[in-house]
């Protein structure tokens, strides 16, 4: 079972440095290390793609990925960061079609009570740190 396990987790670690590789940024992370950095940051059993999961990314997405050089936040500040500077949306909004659709897609989802404490404290402390200017 721990063989089974280790070997998951070892396959989560090449795909990390794969998808590095095809987007062309280095990898600086030995296996030990990148599981230390996730480890240290509390959010091991909470990664994913999902906006309130978490990643790890690359302070101001430049340079490579490397235990001095990521950070691990939602994914959803991750993209935010990344948007930074992008205005193609801003003074826009979706068409009242396109709200439908969204509505439509999550309808059904399901959050248990300890995730959506977790989503909650995360969205105050974004909101917390956009009020004091730091995002």
């Amino acid at each position: 079972m721990k063989a089974r396990r280790n070997a998951r987790i070892r396959s989560i670690y090449l795909n990390h440095k794969g998808g590095a590789r095809r987007r062309g940024i280095d990898w600086e992370f030995n296996y030990p290390l990148w599981i230390r950095k996730w480890k240290e940051s509390g959010h091991w059993n909470e990664r994913g793609r999902n906006g309130y999961e978490y990643v790890m990314a690359r302070y101001g997405d430049k340079g490579p990925y490397s235990y001095n050089n990521t950070k691990i936040i939602t994914q959803a500040e991750n993209l935010s960061e990344g948007n930074i500077g992008h205005t193609r949306w801003v003074g826009r909004k979706h068409t009242k079609e396109a709200l439908r659709n969204l509505s439509e897609s999550h309808k059904g989802i399901w959050f248990s009570n300890e995730r959506r404490a977790k989503m909650r404290k995360s969205q105050q402390a974004r909101r917390e740190r956009e009020r004091r200017g730091l995002v």
